[in-house]
């Protein structure tokens, strides 16, 4: 209740904070120590120290595809994890909010360990990732509903490569047994930059507005750093994908 007052107190002192909702719905897939069900992770932090005394964050687990459908519904403020105009109906921001550290699961045969080695293969990932669109090589693309499966087509050589953040590509590869996993091998292949997309109303513009303004000013105080630290979240790739000239 505290911080709902505090939210309105602020709105009133400042005529261009009226156009922020009171609380702020965002959904978000859970990853691991980025956006936990329990409202916790090193985005929902992020989150809350960039609307901190404005509007009051509400999280919403999901999968990708749907958050990303309540959000163009307009059922939803934002989403968490799109990549830059990934929907051209959503508003971007001009600050990312993180890098997407992309990892290729593969058998140690294939020596797929960068980016380029993906070329020509056949490769895989989660539906609604599109990760054709976001990787500047040709491959032979498709997507899974699930990651069931996956370890098997690997190491029957009915896929060349599986690709996912760094935590979840290891996360597979933890669940495969001894002989298994010493044939395969995880390589981060590419970072690209992870954006809150927030949808295209009155209040959606307003919040993102707002988010790059204060996206600035935490850079500069060294606040988003901290962020990062607290959840021993990987900094060098946000500094990677600092827009030119902030």
């Amino acid at each position: 209740m505290g911080g709902l007052l505090t939210a309105d107190l602020a709105r009133a002192e400042h005529p261009a904070l009226q156009a922020l909702p009171p609380v702020t719905h965002i959904a978000s897939e859970v990853w691991t120590g980025l956006t936990h069900a329990d409202g916790t992770g090193m985005a929902w932090d992020l989150l809350r120290e960039v609307f901190n005394g404005v509007t009051e964050i509400q999280p919403h687990s999901m999968p990708y595809t749907r958050s990303v459908g309540l959000v163009l519904q307009g059922r939803q403020h934002a989403w968490i994890g799109s990549y830059l105009n990934e929907e051209p109906q959503a508003l971007y921001p001009h600050w990312p909010f993180d890098a997407d550290r992309l990892g290729a699961l593969a058998l140690r045969s294939k020596a797929i360990t960068s980016l380029q080695a993906l070329t020509g293969q056949r490769v895989g990932s989660l539906h609604g990732y599109r990760m054709d669109q976001y990787l500047p090589v040709l491959m032979r693309y498709q997507e899974f509903p699930r990651t069931t499966g996956v370890l098997n087509m690997l190491l029957r050589d009915r896929l060349d490569a599986y690709i996912d953040g760094m935590a979840e590509v290891g996360e597979i590869l933890a669940t495969a047994k001894p002989e298994s996993a010493a044939q395969l091998q995880v390589h981060e292949v590419a970072q690209v930059p992870l954006y809150v997309a927030f949808a295209d109303t009155q209040e959606g513009h307003a919040l993102r507005d707002y988010y790059d303004q204060r996206m600035a000013q935490l850079y500069a105080e060294g606040v988003i750093k901290q962020v990062y630290q607290r959840w021993d979240w990987p900094y060098a790739p946000f500094v990677k994908v600092v827009p030119q000239g902030d």
